[in-house]
């Protein structure tokens, strides 16, 4: 069910839509190896798995057009649900922040071309991913998910402001100084995903271990909790948005 066999343990991040004891895994599907695209193909006749794929702004240190072209030609011949993940990512550096960013916005165009999602990753970048978002016409912004969010309230309303905008919240949600809650009351259930960027951010009771998908159910249930709301009505909520964002 979690894709262990036939995904990387490391470069992928799963979307996970949970309902009636099924598992829904929308898998950003692009491993960094120096800059070269290798995507996973996994077959179409294993259950539950749907595919995004992108060039990661974490390669951008090695970086030409050719493995834009690449993405282009991919997203033109495969089923894919997502762009993604793209994005910026400031936290330990800005020396490459102008690759980044042209990595970033000719991505949000693929997404724009072939009528897809976009997952973001954005960490310590927001501002600068907003005042890129906002360049284009809006018209032309493709459906987002910010991956993985921490923001605040705050970023919520800024966000949805701007696009059509899904938040990522993962075992991160769990941790005792998350200080996520009033953050998952701005996004409310109807803007919400649940997710495990696995291998990473494991919840309690698992923090520090090797995350899976079926983890997410801690998630849920932290989420079910802040937003005090049944469980079963959080799950049917949740699967609805999995399934319309990334039309499934």
């Amino acid at each position: 069910k979690n894709g262990e066999e036939v995904l990387p343990s490391s470069g992928s991040s799963y979307y996970v839509s949970v309902a009636d004891g099924d598992q829904v895994e929308i898998v950003s599907a692009f491993e960094d190896k120096d800059c070269n695209v290798d995507f996973i193909y996994v077959g179409e006749d294993i259950t539950g798995i749907v595919k995004s794929v992108s060039v990661n702004n974490e390669t951008v240190t090695n970086f030409n057009d050719e493995y834009l072209d690449q993405i282009e030609v991919e997203l033109g011949t495969k089923n894919y649900v997502a762009v993604g993940e793209v994005g910026l990512d400031l936290y330990w550096s800005r020396e490459y922040i102008e690759a980044q960013c042209y990595v970033f916005i000719k991505q949000l165009f693929f997404a724009l071309m072939f009528n897809l999602p976009v997952i973001i990753h954005c960490r310590e970048a927001l501002a600068e991913i907003i005042d890129l978002i906002k360049r284009m016409e809006p018209s032309d912004r493709p459906p987002m998910v910010f991956h993985s969010f921490t923001g605040t309230a705050a970023d919520v309303k800024r966000l949805l402001r701007i696009a059509d905008v899904h938040f990522g919240i993962n075992g991160i949600v769990t941790f005792k100084n998350s200080h996520l809650d009033e953050t998952v009351k701005a996004i409310g259930p109807e803007r919400l995903l649940l997710e495990t960027d696995c291998p990473y951010l494991a919840p309690v009771p698992f923090r520090g271990k090797r995350n899976e998908s079926s983890y997410v159910q801690y998630v849920e249930t932290k989420v079910a909790e802040i937003l005090d709301m049944p469980l079963v009505e959080l799950d049917a909520i949740t699967d609805h948005n999995a399934r319309t964002v990334f039309n499934i």
